[in-house]
């Protein structure tokens, strides 16, 4: 997206924040964003997210979006604002137990499975909201 498209969409949608989806785009290009002052950027590799927010700003809140293996969730936690998605309980068990362990909020979207015809599509089952 260049300069002027990017001014066009931030005028049309006023006060709504963006999380600008980074994966695979270099740290240079999030400062570009950064510098007209976004502040929210997602990634789905927990291995890419931790090297650019070692490198890139300490405001920077970090979504990770997609499935988060339970066995990467220790080293992700500390540099996570948000999680876009929850898909099990067993993660959110993970998740609990590692939030109370570094005393950590976490902001996280619930991923819902509602394809009945589907079964290979992750999310929480209707009758796991109960």
């Amino acid at each position: 997206m260049n300069l002027n498209h990017y001014q066009k969409l931030k005028q049309e949608l006023h006060n709504t924040s963006l999380c600008i989806v980074s994966k695979r785009r270099t740290e240079e290009e999030i400062l570009f964003y950064y510098q007209q002052g976004e502040r929210i950027f997602g990634e789905n590799r927990s291995e890419e997210l931790i090297l650019k927010a070692n490198h890139l700003p300490k405001d920077i809140q970090w979504h990770y979006i997609g499935h988060l293996q339970r066995n990467k969730v220790r080293k992700l936690l500390p540099y996570l604002n948000t999680l876009e998605s929850l898909d099990s309980l067993a993660l959110a068990d993970v998740l609990e137990k590692e939030c109370q362990r570094i005393d950590k909020d976490l902001n996280v979207y619930l991923e819902l499975h509602l394809a009945e015809e589907d079964e290979h599509i992750t999310g929480l089952l209707k009758n796991e909201l109960n």
